[in-house]
């Protein structure tokens, strides 16, 4: 099974576009045009525009 990852770069742009913390978010599945987020502590799925 896949684990979830750090964000990079541009999905950091990305997450901090949507008005949230990208320390805080593990990348779950990057697709063109949104990228699927989790929370690294309460494990919240979200689902964001790239």
């Amino acid at each position: 099974m896949k684990h979830d990852r750090r964000p990079n770069r541009r999905q950091m742009r990305a997450i901090a576009a949507a008005g949230l913390m990208p320390s805080e978010w593990y990348v779950v599945k990057n697709l063109s045009g949104e990228l699927h987020i989790k929370n690294r502590f309460t494990d919240k799925v979200k689902v964001i525009p790239a």
